[in-house]
């Protein structure tokens, strides 16, 4: 059983009552897919990490970076910083992040604020990169200035990128997301997707493929129209609206692609959105690549034809020249599917409800550039420009994000400055100390935008106050509190037990005041232990003004700790976050 299709055989003879409906599933599947073999991945020992690690570091190009940023000679070297700060929001790295960000040579970042540690610590973990004057300036695409950047082109995402895009979630509200409204005449699934690939084809140029760049040449030669100055009309209005006689040609634009690796048994195509008569009726042989003469059950090609009929309706029922479209002609699942297979475009759907199907809040539908769905939607996934769109399981609605500069890459594909689009946001150094500050309590707390100004108006615009109020009223536990003054925090420490201990029985009374100060305060919050890991690592902990804000280190180290300490039990994990908490308790009593 080393290939799919030998396996699926090893299955066929021990399960001969499921012969057909095996041989129904190997006939929908490619023969390059069949073929693929099945291992097992071993994972590496630690030897072999350590030699991957020692090739990955001996693969730099600058071996000894301290020795050359010394160097006077390179003070004039260009360099591209990544735009997307790494660094914790409440930190004043961040801020010095966000002042040096924007050097284009080495002596920049020391006149803009950073320092020499600085850039070897930001060199190390890959922030920027040095460019060689001598050789090609071809940009990275980690999120650069655009003002570096030659032409267009499409975005990868990088790991760290990918991952916020996939804890990012729309069941409560998107942090990295915003939403552009979409034309809600019933064609709201049609008018996002349109959008999105009208400027993919700008961004991808003649790497577009066949499909797309003839739905473009339609636009413009059928109906006189600029593809160009629809999308960038709807991002200056903040409004997604295509005109219905374009979608109404791509709703037959779509129906009408045949997939040149599907036909019938009597040699016609199959269209990539299959017709109810283009279900074949006899099994697959993917071994000879020809029809047998073993027919498929009856009820099977029935539920196929049903279900090919419908899909299809869905599509053509929605051609109208005027009027609302109901919900029978709506944007379909399956027809997202065969709209990324068409073009070769990936659209990620984000929904704001739990699938009760498959129990997932999104869909990722990824090409494999072969006229079909790619088999692997996770491991595809950001290679290549992506669509972005969100169902509320009523509506779709277009989504843009600046998540490695995606958001103004298409921008300047489209020839649009950031500040002509009414609903791109500001840049941080032009919002004001308030929305900066309303930024940072959604950023933090993971809430929305509502609630963090009415916190922070709660708190007269005070930061600080406002991050410490949230977090006292949110625990449910005691924890530490250090005060300003740490010689009163013997009295503080003895009222909190008299207070408690008069609120209990004798006997409560009694265990109570048998426990020491320090081990009272020293619990942590409930909510700790159950949280997910800390993005933080234990010297972004060092940013974390400790006296001022107390229990967001004490949560942060209790996570990194958990972190740490996979295999350790709680109290195991408790004694030494109890020790840690010790050691800087007494840094702050010095």
């Amino acid at each position: 059983m080393s290939t799919v299709n030998e396996l699926l055989v090893e299955i066929k003879k021990g399960c001969p009552e499921q012969t057909i409906e095996i041989e129904k599933l190997i006939s929908n599947i490619d023969k390059t897919t069949l073929s693929k073999s099945i291992y097992k991945k071993e994972k590496p020992d630690s030897k072999n990490k350590k030699k991957l690690k020692t090739v990955k570091k001996s693969d730099s190009k600058i071996k000894d970076i301290k020795l050359f940023f010394k160097d006077k000679s390179n003070l004039n070297k260009s360099i591209e910083y990544n735009q997307v700060n790494p660094k914790l929001k409440t930190s004043k790295a961040y801020q010095r992040y966000e002042n040096y960000k924007s050097a284009t040579i080495i002596s920049d970042v020391i006149k803009l604020g950073g320092s020499f540690n600085d850039m070897v610590n930001d060199y190390n973990k890959g922030l920027f990169k040095i460019i060689d004057n001598k050789s090609s300036t071809k940009p990275s695409e980690h999120g650069i200035p655009f003002s570096s950047i030659e032409g267009c082109g499409h975005i990868d995402f990088t790991d760290d990128n990918l991952e916020l895009i996939k804890k990012d979630s729309f069941i409560k509200k998107s942090k990295h997301f915003k939403e552009i409204t979409t034309d809600d005449d019933g064609n709201c699934g049609y008018h996002s997707i349109i959008q999105g690939l009208i400027e993919s084809y700008y961004i991808l140029g003649n790497e577009s493929n066949d499909n797309l760049k003839q739905f473009i040449k339609n636009i413009k030669e059928k109906f006189k129209l600029d593809p160009k100055q629809i999308v960038s009309d709807n991002r200056k209005n903040n409004k997604i609206i295509i005109p219905r006689k374009v979608i109404n040609h791509f709703r037959q634009f779509i129906l009408d692609i045949v997939n040149p690796k599907k036909f019938m048994p009597d040699g016609t195509n199959i269209h990539i959105i299959e017709r109810e008569d283009e279900v074949p009726i006899y099994i697959w042989d993917t071994q000879n690549e020809k029809y047998t003469k073993k027919e498929i059950k009856k009820e099977f090609i029935k539920e196929s034809q049903t279900k090919n009929k419908r899909i299809v309706n869905s599509i053509k029922g929605g051609i109208k020249d005027t009027g609302s479209i109901t919900s029978k002609y709506w944007l379909r699942e399956e027809v997202i599917n065969g709209i990324v297979s068409i073009f070769d475009i990936t659209i990620y759907s984000f929904m704001t409800y739990i699938d009760s199907l498959y129990q997932v809040d999104r869909f990722i539908n990824t090409p494999d550039f072969k006229g079909k769905q790619s088999e692997g939607h996770e491991e595809k996934f950001g290679k290549g420009h992506v669509i972005f769109i969100v169902n509320n399981s009523v509506h779709f609605t277009y989504l843009k994000t600046n998540i490695q500069g995606y958001d103004n890459n298409i921008l300047k594909c489209l020839g649009l400055d950031e500040q002509e689009v009414t609903s791109s946001s500001k840049s941080s150094s032009s919002l004001s100390s308030n929305s900066k500050n309303v930024i940072k309590l959604m950023d933090f707390l993971n809430i929305d935008e509502a609630k963090a100004r009415k916190l922070l108006e709660e708190n007269n615009d005070d930061l600080q106050k406002a991050i410490d109020n949230n977090l006292k009223s949110s625990s449910k536990s005691p924890s530490l509190n250090l005060p300003s003054n740490p010689s009163s925090s013997s009295k503080s420490n003895k009222s909190s037990i008299s207070n408690k201990s008069s609120k209990s029985n004798k006997s409560s009374k009694s265990n109570k005041s048998s426990k020491s100060d320090e081990s009272l305060n020293l619990k942590p919050l409930l909510s700790v232990a159950s949280s997910v890991d800390s993005v933080l690592s234990e010297s972004d902990l060092e940013d974390i003004d400790y006296s001022k804000n107390p229990k967001l280190y004490e949560q942060e180290l209790y996570k990194i700790l958990r972190k740490k300490m996979p295999k350790s039990t709680e109290p195991e994990i408790k004694k030494v976050f109890d020790d840690k908490i010790k050691e800087i308790k007494s840094k702050y009593n010095q």
